[in-house]
């Protein structure tokens, strides 16, 4: 390529390649990762930290996410909290078996807890 060509048009392999990246973009409809082609608009505008619609989820350096709006498990989402007052709030949660495992740590003179329609509650308490 020389500087009066505006594209390069045919190659075999590019090797040392140098890109100046102050306000250009690349534009690889055939872009590929190890071989496989990909959908550019799923990784062109990621932005860290986000999530968009049609467009890979990237986590910040605290693994961290915001702005999904429904999110579907066909197998099994495993949480964990390690804080003293933890929560977890949900608008609705359907399942076909719904199981919830707990621990009860009673640091306190009494406990009390209101259940709902539940057929079934096991709770396991651990009075330290």
């Amino acid at each position: 390529m020389t500087a009066t060509q505006l594209n390069i048009t045919s190659v075999g392999t590019l090797s040392s390649l140098t890109l100046n990246m102050a306000g250009a973009e690349l534009n690889i409809p055939s872009f590929k990762f190890n071989g496989t082609t990909f959908n550019q608009t799923y990784f062109i505008n990621i932005t860290e930290e986000g999530a968009n619609p049609s467009k890979a989820v990237v986590l910040n350096s605290t693994k961290d996410f915001s702005g999904i709006r429904n999110l579907t498990c066909s197998g099994t989402i495993t949480g964990s909290i390690g804080v003293s007052t933890p929560s977890l709030s949900c608008d609705t949660i359907t399942a076909t078996t719904l199981n919830i495992d707990f621990r009860l740590h009673v640091h306190a003179n009494g406990c009390t807890s209101e259940l709902g329609q539940q057929e079934a509650v096991k709770c396991f308490a651990v009075y330290e």
